[in-house]
């Protein structure tokens, strides 16, 4: 296992994976940059997911309502049933997928991971807090909006 790894990337892959998958265009490279604070404010739609095991840390994904919602009406058999909590369903699946195939990356470097199952917040203005000094953030600029990949992950201490 590799000792100084920058796991954000993992997960940005993870989720250009994911987006791909759903067709969902990226119009610019998104790159991870340190975010200012130690927490994550809450936007609209935020999908937290820990990992654990060789790792500690979590990972969130972070969209607008109408962002959201606009995401999930592009994915959806019947676009016109599309309301909030098909909206947090469809976003707590994409945040789980993106974590999942981060998890898989890692794997294949040598780094053994689990993943919680998602927690949706609702709502804007929540904080969340990073107990791990490198919390980076990552614009993903879509057809949609802007999504925003915050991750904060390290080496387990043995």
């Amino acid at each position: 296992m590799i000792a100084d790894t920058d796991f954000s990337s993992f997960f940005v892959r993870g989720l250009k994976s994911v987006f791909k998958e759903y067709a969902i265009e990226l119009d610019s490279q998104p790159e991870a940059k340190l975010h200012d604070n130690k927490y994550i404010e809450t936007s609209g739609v935020d999908i937290l997911i820990y990992l654990f095991e060789e790792i500690e840390g979590f990972c969130v994904l972070s969209f607008a309502v109408d962002v959201a919602t606009n995401i999930t009406r592009s994915i959806d058999m019947d676009p016109d049933s599309v309301d909030d909590q098909i909206t947090r369903e469809a976003m707590a699946e994409i945040g789980n997928l993106a974590a999942a195939r981060a998890s898989a990356f890692l794997a294949k470097s040598n780094v053994k991971t689990n993943i919680s199952p998602p927690s949706v917040f609702w709502g804007k203005g929540s904080h969340i807090y990073s107990m791990v000094p490198n919390l980076t953030r990552t614009l993903f600029h879509t057809q949609y909006g802007v999504v925003t990949l915050f991750s904060s992950v390290r080496l387990r201490k043995k």
